[in-house]
């Protein structure tokens, strides 16, 4: 089983900007459940195509899924595995509904490039960045084989 902490890259203190205090303020209240009811966090893989036409047709059946995701399942946050490119059209769609109801579902993506260190995920931080939506990351520690 892969265990997921969240760390920080900073030997210093950590100081937030205004958007991870408003990423964590979202998380918060998209996590938690003060009614103890059941939340739903559905958590997608987004492949890359290697069909021409299917790459073409992506971002529109994500945003499709999005607008699903947001509306008829009524998921309080979602996980999402994949590349950049294809999480940017979920990061529009779900920004397209704040001020709304159902306003918008925060995105957390998972990493999943541990061949490459810190170098790999330095790069997809600053690439997820200029992704609308995206609230947190998740970054897996000790992945490997489950355990049975």
């Amino acid at each position: 089983k892969t265990i997921y902490y969240a760390y920080s890259f900073s030997a210093g203190p950590i100081v937030e900007s205004p958007r991870a205090e408003t990423a964590r303020s979202r998380l918060t209240e998209a996590l938690r459940s003060p009614s103890k009811k059941l939340t739903i966090h559905p958590e997608l893989v987004l492949p890359e195509p290697s069909d021409p036409t299917a790459l073409l047709l992506r971002a529109s059946e994500v945003t499709k899924l999005s607008q699903i995701i947001r509306t008829k399942a009524k998921a309080n946050a979602v996980f999402v595995e994949g590349t950049v490119d294809a999480l940017a059209p979920m990061g529009k769609e779900q920004e397209t509904a704040r001020g709304n109801f159902p306003g918008p579902v925060p995105i957390i993506y998972s990493w999943k490039n541990p061949d490459n260190g810190g170098s790999g995920l330095a790069t997809c931080l600053e690439e997820l960045s200029r992704v609308d939506g995206v609230e947190g990351v998740l970054i897996p520690f000790f992945g490997g084989p489950e355990i049975n």
